[in-house]
């Protein structure tokens, strides 16, 4: 038994990991009964000074939902902490009024297929520079949970075109 402690305790050590087993899931947000807390976060809009700062909230967990780099703005979901810390950068942040979607697609997203039409239709409306090309089943159609596969636009000059 004493050899079982020591070996959790230098376990735990060497990994970071917790004696308390609760410890680190109570810190990540999942209770103990196993589910996640529910995170509250609010619509805002962003106005960014420069790409730098841009860059750094792009590299933290904020939520960015839309970016207008040329602008200055971004629209993104964040927490109270995340909010602080926006401040404290200098980052103004206003409450973001813009109605949320609830129904269909962005229609600026490209869905599979609509993706698959627009690659065929450049290779054919541009025979001699671009080629579509069939990479192979996606992951979902190796697992038989679709049947499609990925295509790439292959645009180049003259020989290698083909």
């Amino acid at each position: 038994m004493k050899k079982l402690a020591v070996g959790l305790v230098v376990l735990s050590c060497l990994t970071g990991c917790s004696a308390a087993p609760w410890s680190g899931l109570l810190a990540s947000g999942i209770d103990k009964a196993g589910t996640r807390a529910k995170t509250v976060t609010e619509p805002v809009l962003l106005t960014v000074r420069d790409r730098a700062t841009l860059q750094r909230i792009a590299d933290s967990d904020i939520d960015l939902q839309a970016v207008d780099a040329d602008h200055g703005l971004a629209r993104a979901k964040v927490t109270q902490a995340q909010k602080a810390w926006l401040a404290k950068l200098g980052i103004a942040v206003q409450a973001d009024s813009q109605p949320v979607r609830l129904e269909g697609f962005d229609p600026r997203f490209h869905t599979y297929d609509t993706l698959v039409r627009d690659i065929k239709a450049l290779a054919e409306a541009h025979p001699a520079i671009c080629t579509a090309v069939d990479l192979g089943p996606t992951w979902e159609t190796s697992k038989g949970k679709a049947d499609r596969r990925v295509w790439a636009l292959h645009v180049a000059k003259g020989e290698s075109a083909s």
